[in-house]
């Protein structure tokens, strides 16, 4: 069995930039959508009392732009037989003045997100 090679705590681990594994996370497909979407990297470090900050953007798609956080939930990654992986995850949608919305779905990246 494959383990994550961080300390889970609760039921989900979230992939901050400071970790070498968030940069592989390639594209996000909420379970209530039909397509995925790419996303990429959120290097803008401001906050303030209404905004929170995020880890990635969306970058295409009807949600472009969309501030997004990754909970990883799934046990492995499972090889497409496109050159990526999927991995069960809870996607936030980061709230700017308002809750955050969370869903379920699956992230692709570009190499599996636990180790042997």
């Amino acid at each position: 069995m494959k383990s994550f090679p961080l300390k889970t705590a609760a039921y989900a681990v979230r992939l901050s930039m400071t970790n070498e594994l968030a940069r592989k996370i390639t594209a996000i497909h909420p379970d209530s959508w039909d397509t995925w979407d790419f996303v990429a990297p959120d290097n803008d470090t401001y906050i303030d009392s209404d905004w929170p900050g995020c880890d990635y953007r969306v970058t295409s798609g009807p949600s472009v732009d969309s501030g997004i956080n990754i909970y990883v939930t799934g046990r492995t990654s499972q090889p497409t037989g496109s050159g990526t992986w999927k991995t069960r995850a809870r996607i936030e949608f980061v709230g700017d003045g308002a809750p955050s919305e969370f869903v379920g779905g699956i992230v692709y990246s570009t190499s599996s997100l636990f180790e042997d």
